[in-house]
């Protein structure tokens, strides 16, 4: 018992110095992606849903990400990404599908990644985003930013050979590479997620006039899509 517990009180040592390291070198991005996760935060409080649940558990995901990279445990890190992704689309689906919202809540359906993406019906269909903007949006540029940041974060997922953290480095210690891959991931699957906030329930929700503490924060993502929301 001794033993175990010497094992656990070394391990706590190297994430508590990987967790200084890491926020003193990266004081500056992690702050910056905490104000964007404050504003989905102040997003989410001006949306009434019946499956905000959805929303809040994508919160969960994206500080348990910034939580595993800080400890240096980077591919635990991009699962946590992966499944905020997956859940940010599947928020907006079921939004608007309150029955398959209630069967998935009840484990009697699943969702799958082709529901969220086909290219006729899916929620970043052309035919569903010119419901909500009037602007010309790069819907094609979007569709394969989505497709890339969750190709990448599966990659982590699946355990393919490379990706393996035991593999790549034989400690649990900072690697200034990975943390760059993070932030580069997290910062796509939050955009993505805010971008797709405004154009469904910007104008629903007033959301531009409830967020205006944040503009710097949002018209730039927003502009980057070419949306007039």
């Amino acid at each position: 018992m001794k033993e175990l517990k010497k094992v656990f009180e070394d391990i706590n040592e190297v994430i508590d110095k990987n967790v200084n390291e890491t926020i003193e070198k990266h004081n500056v991005e992690t702050g910056k992606l905490l104000l964007k996760m404050e504003l989905v935060q102040q997003l989410g409080s001006a949306i009434k849903s019946s499956c905000l649940e959805v929303l809040n558990e994508v919160e969960n995901d994206v500080l348990n990400s910034i939580v595993f990279m800080s400890q240096s445990f980077y591919r635990n890190s991009m699962m946590c990404l992966r499944s905020a992704m997956e859940l940010s689309l599947s928020f907006i689906y079921y939004h608007d599908r309150n029955y398959e919202f209630l069967l998935w809540k009840n484990n009697r359906m699943d969702m799958t990644w082709s529901k969220l993406f086909d290219s006729d019906n899916s929620i970043i269909s052309q035919k569903y985003l010119n419901l909500f903007i009037s602007g010309n949006l790069k819907i094609d540029e979007l569709r394969e930013t989505i497709r890339k940041h969750y190709h990448e974060c599966s990659e982590y997922v699946h355990g393919k050979y490379e990706y393996m953290q035991s593999i790549n480095e034989m400690k649990i210690e900072y690697a200034a590479e990975a943390v760059k891959e993070y932030f580069e991931q997290a910062n796509g699957v939050i955009d993505i997620l805010i971008l797709l906030l405004f154009i469904r329930f910007g104008e629903e929700c007033n959301l531009r006039t409830l967020a205006d503490d944040k503009i710097g924060i949002w018209n730039p993502i927003i502009k980057r899509y070419g949306g007039e929301l």
